[in-house]
């Protein structure tokens, strides 16, 4: 794995120097949209809305909408002067119990990892979390910008950060609509605790595998082994380059078919002769206008 931060993780007076890791990854199996007659990928551009425009990265800036098309300008001086919070250090600000973090705010997690001279404090703030049932709320700067987290005491030894939500950003459960408190017959809550208990297991993620990925990655390897991967077609600019070769072998085909024609009179302009000298063939004994070589698909000129 790579690391994606390094600092020092600060308690009191103790200072733990740690790397962090991603401690996920999509292992989901990636699909590209194509175009389907030609099997090409679709790309997508920036374009701009008004003027239709293809848009460069020198030309992109960063806004807020505060109204229905008003747009708020923001300059990449100004985002930088905004509080990042402690550049390379995880700050403890305090110690709360576990069980009082409800999951549904932690967003993404990684892993803590010790640096050299930094193992045996980075244990004992393992073994001290764990024994007191306890998890740090740290503030940590990561992708430019202050963060929340939690730092907490997991399985062989390894301390887990895992970023938090805002209050704000997690809707109420008040607003759920449960309906009003039913009176329960004792029976009733007595089964359904033998069925909780009846089915009661540890959590092992490895006997829960993703049936609906295993199904396409499935799918996938079968339809390649029956050869029914489809090569992508050129570009478009090369396949212009393939129509005006078809469309030229066209024009020398039709002028061939066409046969010997009377000699142009003299100081008219002369058609182009196909392969052989022959000339082409006119009707009627007027002279003819210099006509250009058609292709074969509805008479594209060349």
């Amino acid at each position: 794995m790579r690391s994606l931060w390094r600092g020092v993780l600060s308690f009191g007076l103790v200072s733990v120097p740690v790397r962090l890791y991603a401690a996920t990854e999509s292992r989901d199996v990636r699909l590209r949209y194509l175009h389907a007659p030609c099997a090409a990928p679709v790309q997508y551009r920036k374009t701009c809305s008004r003027c239709g425009r293809e848009v460069g990265p020198d030309e992109l800036a960063l806004g807020y909408e505060s109204a229905p098309d008003t747009f708020v300008l923001l300059e990449e001086e100004e985002l930088s002067g905004l509080p990042t919070g402690p550049e390379h250090a995880v700050e403890i600000e305090r110690f709360v119990p576990l069980h009082s973090v409800d999951p549904i705010f932690l967003a993404k997690a990684y892993y803590l990892e010790p640096l050299p001279g930094g193992h045996k404090a980075y244990q004992l703030l393992h073994r001290a979390m764990t024994e007191e049932g306890r998890a740090a709320v740290v503030r940590i700067s990561l992708r430019r910008r202050e963060r929340w987290a939690l730092v907490r005491a997991g399985e062989a030894s390894v301390l887990h950060l895992e970023t938090l939500l805002d209050a704000d950003e997690v809707r109420p459960a008040a607003d759920i609509q449960v309906g009003e408190p039913v009176a329960l017959r004792p029976g009733e809550l007595e089964l359904a605790r033998d069925l909780v208990r009846a089915l009661a297991a540890p959590f092992r993620p490895e006997t829960q595998p993703d049936r609906y990925r295993a199904a396409l990655a499935a799918l996938i390897e079968r339809k390649v082994a029956a050869g029914k991967a489809v090569e992508s077609r050129p570009p478009a600019e090369a396949g212009r380059v393939v129509d005006l070769m078809e469309a030229l072998r066209a024009s020398v085909r039709r002028a061939t078919a066409e046969g010997p024609g009377e000699p142009e009179p003299e100081g008219e302009p002369v058609a182009a002769s196909p392969p052989g000298g022959r000339g082409r063939h006119h009707a009627d004994d007027a002279p003819p206008a210099p006509r250009t070589h058609a292709g074969a698909r509805g008479g594209r000129g060349v």
